[in-house]
């Protein structure tokens, strides 16, 4: 099994802010996907959103690698007692952050275990928790934005899944935007999820202003 703790311990440390827990989030309610109602459809959420093949570019100098797969890499590194520099090494790259920010360990051993059961081509790669909440945050956006900005807020959420193809971005989105019923996300937990996922959007913003302006020094 991989430790729960590992990633979510260096990304605490990454963005420099121990209030937030990056892989506590609520489920949101969402009630509908493409006009199926989820309690009377026969088939699971995961099958209900887009699915995709995950591959990070690699950023290792000196590889001959061209992508990466970040579920192999994660396991090699996510043991307890792994490398904390590589760790963080590889937290630094853009991509890879994402995805480790994106998944949490619980949903890693889900997929690996497919893999192991099904075989690597049966088993693809659905959207996890953080990403549907990511791309329920854009949906509830464009709504609550009097004038909305639809292909600026469609880059930054390409951005926040940046090893997912943006078909498969644009996807998630039309598929919870069909939902239309972003109205209905008004309890305190989907209140809370979408909260933490605006301050997610700034925050990581944020790291990316400050990494350029030591550049620009």
């Amino acid at each position: 099994m991989l430790e729960e703790y590992t990633f979510s311990h260096h990304l605490k440390g990454y963005y420099g802010d121990e209030e937030w827990q990056p892989h506590i989030l609520p489920h949101i309610n969402i009630k509908f996907v493409n006009g199926t109602e989820l309690l009377s459809s026969p088939l699971p959420l995961e099958d209900l959103l887009p699915h995709s093949h995950i591959s990070i570019p690699e950023f290792r100098e000196n590889s001959l690698l061209l992508t990466i797969d970040p579920f192999d890499e994660w396991k090699k590194i996510s043991y307890e007692g792994g490398n904390p520099n590589q760790i963080k090494e590889y937290l630094d790259d853009w991509h890879y952050r994402q995805f480790a920010r994106n998944w949490c360990p619980n949903e890693i051993n889900k997929r690996l275990l497919l893999e192991y059961l099904y075989g690597r081509k049966k088993a693809p790669v659905p959207s996890s928790l953080t990403e549907t909440l990511i791309a329920c945050y854009f949906v509830k956006k464009k709504y609550d934005t009097r004038t909305p900005d639809e292909s600026k807020d469609m880059n930054r959420m390409e951005s926040l899944m940046s090893y997912r193809p943006p078909k498969f971005v644009h996807d998630l989105f039309k598929a919870l935007d069909d939902c239309r019923n972003y109205h209905h996300w008004t309890s305190e937990k989907d209140s809370v999820a979408l909260i933490e996922m605006h301050n997610l959007d700034v925050r990581e913003s944020n790291l990316i202003a400050q990494k350029y302006s030591q550049y620009c020094k």
